[in-house]
């Protein structure tokens, strides 16, 4: 049967109007809904000792670097972020010889020293979000000094809209565009202090996969640990705790 150009082109609206569809559900399938509460919830003193503001801060610590058994890294850091939102550090061996060093100026990372090698590659986007190896991992650059001084962001404090109890203490609940938040405390502090965790989910691969990374930290002794995919895990302590 031959066609007429006019069936022809009814046959490719068709087809373009289905691929927008199914292009504008695959988008849909790899947010998440984006609450903006008209009014944050309100926070128990205690729970809000966690979070603190990113810039500007400065401080030392111990880190430890383990991939699966393997141990990668074990040094010491001084770090700093500028007012502004540009933040660097230093990663030292034990006899004070630089190994790594990282920045964040002007909208673009830099890493340099011998321990360059070894670490993948990291990219940080538009939107502010880490990319490492290519793929999106669900923390923000302007959020990586928190993590140093051992503070979730305070600008998380306005973006919770629910809490609840649980079994193991207190939930709350944040739900960006491009990543879930839950953070959890415990009733039953553990050896090193009170302990707070927040877990940051995303997906990819539209939609079908969801990947997490664990964020935990003290508020006595200034320490944490990041657990990120495929088996690593970072852990630091203050120094000047």
């Amino acid at each position: 049967m031959i066609r007429t150009n006019r069936e022809s082109k009814t046959s490719l609206s068709c087809l373009s109007k289905s691929l927008a569809i199914v292009f504008a559900f695959t988008l849909s399938c790899q947010h998440f809904e984006d609450i903006v509460p008209d009014k944050p919830v309100s926070v128990p003193p205690y729970s809000r000792s966690f979070f603190g503001s990113c810039f500007p801060a400065d401080g030392a610590i111990s880190i430890r670097w383990h991939q699966g058994a393997a141990l990668i890294l074990d040094s010491e850091a001084e770090w700093i972020s500028d007012t502004y939102g540009p933040w660097e550090v230093q990663v030292t061996d034990p006899i004070g010889r630089s190994v790594l060093h990282i920045s964040w100026k002007n909208r673009r990372l830099h890493v340099n020293g011998p321990l360059k090698p070894r670490i993948p590659d990291i990219e940080i986007k538009d939107d502010d979000f880490f990319e490492v190896g290519g793929a999106l991992i669900g923390l923000k650059a302007s959020e990586w000094p928190c993590l140093l001084k051992s503070d979730f962001p305070a600008s998380w404090l306005e973006k919770i809209y629910r809490q609840e109890n649980s079994s193991e203490g207190k939930k709350f609940y944040i739900s960006e565009e491009k990543r879930k938040i839950t953070l959890q405390t415990f009733d039953k502090p553990g050896p090193r202090g009170e302990l707070m965790c927040a877990l940051l989910e995303w997906k990819h691969l539209w939609g079908l996969k969801t990947t997490e990374i664990r964020w935990c930290q003290t508020s006595k002794s200034k320490s944490g640990f990041l657990d990120l995919p495929d088996s690593n895990r970072l852990t630091w302590n203050s120094i000047d705790a």
